[in-house]
């Protein structure tokens, strides 16, 4: 989203910081990698295939610090008939840009002790034993097809005392609990506050999740039980199959977050993933914003905001809520009020108050037009009210939130509900009442914000570039996702059953 590396594809993006510069790395057509630089996160210098034309395939990487080397890792083909990535490789560098293979004494293929001969053995995060310590040596958990005796799917373990020569262990101990056991591929285990957090991948049906999404799971130990964190289970992801929604090909799986990586920034821990993208006409894959790894006070992992996406912000817009449009409902209605001042906008649906206006919701869009080739960051503070106090019985859900609008009377939205959902809908209006099909549901069991709280302030930021589109709330994700590559370029707010305040917005042109 904020930034398209080559002209080429680029997947699964890993992000490593060394003295004064943040480096990415990146699969490049099946045999090459491809890496760029960059001071601030922000803005990156590319440096081109730095792995070129190998004669193996060239998967998902991660990079480590072993004493005073780097060792990167990835996924590869053994060259066994019928294999397919079964083998890990390792590179190392003095310099985080050039890079020596390290031979086949190194590659490392499933212990047959743990692992099936012929299952999956792919790209493996690296942490030390001991923080600080490189010393003490390193764990790795890599995915790794198991044995049919263990309980869960797709991870491996190993360690090594200098970070070059790893030696396989048994699998990471599991308890599921009652949550189905998954296919999944890992994403890195990090040690936060005395406990292990693994983030870990996959496509299949939990809670309606039936999208790409990655998940987490917690131990007090490097070696586990590790169990899945149910109260924010899904770090990050999509709930629907688009495919199912009339999206063909890649498309039916645009704008989600693809495997989310860790990354160890300047002194932080990071998060990382990458998006696909339908840019005039095009699919590609897209780096999207790094994200700070945020534990909440009930140590729950989240996706939140990066202090250093700051840089996105170029020149400052001029906003005037005064000016805004509403679009709908056309013509004034009983309780369809939009009432503004030059940095207040309330927006009211009368369905709340009269629970009788069927196709009801009120739609603002701000004055003008932005360019979201540039990109734009729009910041302020929403409120969502009841104002049927008092009949509790009667009371149903306020939704508000952001709408961009595609072409006249239809558009994309995403709505924050006070039950605790999040909504992305195809939202059109043509006919004169407003209507909605469902793109994606943000809801329990997520890190990820569901809903938003009757009658408090929320800080949002919004990302928008191209065709895509991401939301914070209280600095937290809400989700990242796409609209239409031919969209207008006009932004406002929607109300649904309710009131929504909007206050003290500001705007900036992406200073990519």
């Amino acid at each position: 989203m904020i930034h398209k590396p080559t002209s080429g594809e680029m997947w699964d993006p890993c992000v490593f910081w060394h003295k004064d510069a943040y480096y990415l790395f990146s699969m490049l057509g099946g045999q090459s990698m491809w890496m760029a630089s960059s001071a601030d996160g922000v803005h990156w210098r590319p440096l081109g295939p730095m792995i070129e034309n190998a004669p193996f395939a060239v998967y998902k990487m991660f990079v480590g610090r072993c004493r005073d080397r780097f060792i990167l890792d990835h996924g590869s083909h053994s060259g066994r008939p019928g294999s397919w990535n079964d083998t890990l490789r390792f590179w190392e560098s003095d310099d985080l840009v050039h890079w020596t293979y390290k031979g086949k004494a190194f590659d490392r293929r499933p212990d047959q002790r743990w692992y099936r001969e012929e299952g999956r053995c792919d790209h493996m995060y690296m942490i030390p034993k001991v923080e600080g310590r490189l010393e003490e040596g390193f764990w790795g958990y890599c995915v790794a097809t198991t044995n049919a005796a263990q309980p869960h799917k797709a991870l491996g373990m190993l360690e090594s005392s200098d970070g070059m020569d790893w030696r396989w262990l048994a699998p990471p101990a599991f308890d599921w609990g009652e949550t189905p056991q998954q296919l999944m591929e890992v994403g890195g285990c990090e040690r936060i506050g005395g406990r292990y957090y693994m983030i870990q991948g996959g496509r299949f049906d939990y809670m309606g999740h039936f999208g790409y999404s990655v998940f987490t799971f917690t131990a007090d130990n490097p070696e586990g039980p590790f169990q899945p964190d149910l109260e924010a289970y899904r770090l990050c992801g999509s709930s629907h199959d688009l495919r199912q929604l009339g999206y063909r090909g890649k498309l039916g799986e645009i704008g989600v977050n693809y495997l989310a990586s860790f990354a160890r920034g300047n002194g932080e821990l990071l998060l990382t993933n990458a998006m696909i993208s339908m840019w005039q006409g095009t699919e590609a894959v897209w780096f999207a914003p790094i994200r700070k790894a945020v534990v909440d006070r009930r140590g729950h992992l989240r996706m939140g905001y990066w202090p250093g996406n700051e840089a996105l912000k170029g020149k400052e817009l001029p906003v005037d809520l005064s000016r805004c449009e509403r679009v709908h409902p056309v013509k004034q209605k009983d309780g369809h009020v939009v009432q503004a001042a030059a940095r207040r906008i309330e927006l009211r649906d009368a369905r709340a108050l009269f629970n009788r206006h069927g196709g009801g919701g009120t739609i603002a869009l701000l004055d003008g037009t932005f360019d979201l080739g540039v990109g734009l960051v729009l910041e302020g503070t929403l409120t969502l009210r009841d104002p049927s106090e008092g009949e509790a019985t009667h009371r149903i859900p306020v939704s508000a939130g952001f709408y961009f609008d595609e072409e006249p009377g239809r558009g994309k939205s995403i709505l924050l509900e006070t039950y605790g959902i999040t909504r992305i809908d195809r939202t059109d209006f043509r006919k004169g009442r407003l209507s909605f099909v469902r793109e994606d549901t943000t809801g329990p069991g997520c890190a990820t914000v569901a809903g938003a709280l009757e009658s408090r302030p929320h800080r949002f930021r919004l990302l928008v570039r191209m065709d895509m589109f991401e939301m914070y709330l209280d600095d937290v994700l809400v989700q990242s996702f796409f609209i239409s590559p031919q969209s207008t370029g006009r932004i406002g707010f929607l109300v649904e059953d309710g009131v929504c305040l909007v206050e003290n917005v500001k705007a900036w042109r992406m200073s990519l």
